[in-house]
């Protein structure tokens, strides 16, 4: 399947516009195969988790998504405002760029 964003679908189903096209996610695809696997493994969903902990468990507790909050506030709090999940923002644009790579996540 290509990689290339297909500009028919909505903005919701595109790829991450902001990020290189090797690092980009095929929102066509079936969940389990949606990780990029170009990226390295440290950068990867752990497709063996259950959905609600499946961000990459490699990343220090403090910088994973609070799974007690609320799907709108999962995002981790304790981060800078400025690092947070930006709701202002349209869904398929909301994840904060300025995050390394490693913390900045598709929605699912």
């Amino acid at each position: 399947m290509s990689l290339r964003c297909n500009q028919c679908l909505p903005l919701s189903l595109r790829f991450d516009q902001c990020l290189p096209l090797s690092l980009r996610f095929n929102q066509r695809l079936p969940l389990p195969l949606r990780c990029n696997q170009r990226l390295p493994l440290s950068l990867r969903y752990d497709q063996r988790l259950p959905l609600s902990l499946r961000f990459n468990q490699r990343l220090p507790l403090s910088l994973r998504f609070n799974q007690h909050l609320p799907l709108s506030l999962k995002f981790n709090q304790h981060l800078p405002l400025s690092l947070r999940h930006n709701k202002h923002m349209p869904l398929s644009l909301r994840f904060n760029q300025r995050l390394p790579l490693s913390l900045r996540f598709l929605p699912i």
